[in-house]
């Protein structure tokens, strides 16, 4: 899935949805903090997604690369996903516990939209 190739660009999406979220999901001044975690943890997923795409892209720049590079470049960008995946389910798991069973479901429903604009690779995010 092709992701962006400007960090400003890509940041200035996701943080207002982020601000759009909290507020349809109503959080309190006693869930904020949870919230803040999430939303820095998110955008840093996005970054280092981001970044492991251009660092690829730029690679790959002048001509197709070799097989062996093109499939450490996958085994690179898997990598980055994994670790980005492993961090983000903590982080949501932590917010989870702050917020309503309402809230949940609101969560489980408008959550993805933001992984959606940072291209999160996962076909399992409707």
């Amino acid at each position: 899935m092709q992701r962006h190739t400007d960090l400003h660009a890509l940041e200035s999406r996701i943080y207002p949805r982020l601000v759009d979220i909290r507020v349809e999901l109503g959080i309190g001044e006693h869930q904020k903090a949870a919230w803040d975690v999430f939303a820095n943890a998110l955008v840093a997923v996005a970054r280092a997604l981001e970044r492991a795409d251009i660092k690829v892209a730029e690679g790959f720049a002048d001509r197709a690369p070799p097989l062996p590079r093109t499939l450490a470049a996958q085994n690179h960008l898997l990598s980055v996903q994994l670790t980005a995946t492993r961090m983000l389910k903590a982080i949501v798991d932590s917010l989870y516990r702050f917020l309503t069973p309402p809230q949940r479901q609101r969560a489980d429903r408008l959550l993805p939209t933001v992984l959606r604009e940072i291209a999160w690779p996962s076909r399992l995010v409707r």
